[in-house]
């Protein structure tokens, strides 16, 4: 291993000591939670999708209470999706969305807020399998499942202050763009299993062709 390589490996270990020691400190300090298993199994899970550069941006108090803010929006009672919930504070937004997991949703919502000119400063997405009782609301916070079972949660923190009028603008194109994203994906198999059953077919038609014209070529011999 050259010196270099070495090196790499040092400071990665240092990163990967400091990103474990970051989400350590903020699992201590929710504590005061500790009775609630769902909370701890929500906070487990959502704290394993916190980017490695992230520990360098913000605070570990910053993710605790995000923590907070996310369990109290997921656990809510959730008969539909998507669910959108945006908090206003002082001098930014934080935008929470749940909805059934599939492709495309995170891109899909970045590339929203670049074309309407919104600086997000932080996104993360979880995605847990869980259940919820007859009323919507979380039952079980699962370590495996059924994709059927499988929540999206995107939360998005926005540099600036948005007014009331912008946050409810934002909100109908998140839910118009979820929407196209869940006919788009709903569509995606019936086409594919389409296609896929043509070519079968064609493949086919063009072995019993191919079959035909050397049987022929060997009686032509």
């Amino acid at each position: 291993m050259s010196s270099l390589d070495n090196t790499k490996n040092v400071l990665q270990g240092n990163i990967n000591s400091e990103y474990l020691n970051f989400k350590n400190r903020i699992i201590q300090s929710l504590n005061i939670h500790s009775n609630d298993h769902l909370y701890s199994k929500f906070v487990d899970k959502f704290l394993s999708y916190i980017p490695e550069d992230y520990i360098y941006d913000y605070q570990v108090q910053d993710f605790i209470t995000l923590s907070q803010k996310s369990f109290d929006f997921f656990k809510k009672e959730h008969l539909q999706f998507p669910n959108i919930e945006i908090e206003s504070e002082k001098d930014r937004n934080t935008i929470f969305i749940l909805n059934r997991n599939m492709p495309f949703i995170v891109d899909s919502i970045t590339s929203l807020l670049q074309e309407n000119n919104i600086n997000y400063a932080l996104i993360l997405h979880p995605v847990l399998f869980c259940t919820r009782d007859n009323n919507g609301l979380l039952d079980t916070i699962n370590d495996v499942g059924d994709d059927n079972d499988s929540e999206s949660l995107v939360v998005i923190q926005i540099n600036s202050a948005l007014s009331h009028e912008s946050q409810q603008d934002l909100r109908s194109k998140i839910i118009k763009l979820l929407d196209i994203i869940i006919i788009t994906c709903n569509s995606f198999d019936p086409i594919l299993q389409k296609i896929e059953l043509n070519y079968s077919t064609y493949t086919a038609a063009m072995f019993l062709v191919f079959n035909c014209q050397q049987h022929q070529k060997l009686q032509d011999l």
